[in-house]
């Protein structure tokens, strides 16, 4: 068995907004990094698991959906008419919190063509909001 790990990073900010007290009830950024890792039973013809470039690809999608936006649950009706229409924001149905990103993530891309090839399984989204602070979700 192989796994391989592939990253991205990108710049977004959330709030807390629903009922949570403390700091991150404001508006605050991040620097965001999203590693995936993906099981690899058998290796192709070309001696590889799978092309990290295709990996690349698919974690640019979600770079591009979450980079320099706001992250926002999609009740927290003050900020988001606040915003609205004045920066980009990403919606939610839940508390923007990295758990909630990891598992948002894992789902946007689990079906992905790449990972429905024999042998090929999208493994865990890791999603960090720090250096020091991070969630693993896997199924």
């Amino acid at each position: 068995m192989y796994l391989l790990e592939k990253e991205v990073t990108f710049e977004a900010a959330h709030r807390l907004g629903m009922g949570y007290i403390g700091k991150c009830n404001n508006i605050h950024g991040h620097s965001w990094k999203v590693k995936i890792g993906v099981e690899c039973e058998y290796l192709d013809m070309r001696d590889m698991g799978v092309d990290f470039a295709e990996l690349k690809t698919v974690l640019k999608e979600i770079e591009n959906e979450y980079d320099h936006t706001t992250i926002l649950y999609e009740h927290d009706t003050e900020f988001v008419s606040l915003l609205q229409g004045k920066t980009a924001l990403v919606l939610i149905g839940a508390n923007p919190t990295s758990e909630v990103i990891a598992r948002l993530i894992f789902e946007r891309i689990e079906y992905n063509s790449l990972f429905n090839s024999e042998g090929v399984k999208l493994k865990y989204v890791i999603v960090e909001e720090t250096c020091t602070s991070r969630c693993v979700y896997s199924k």
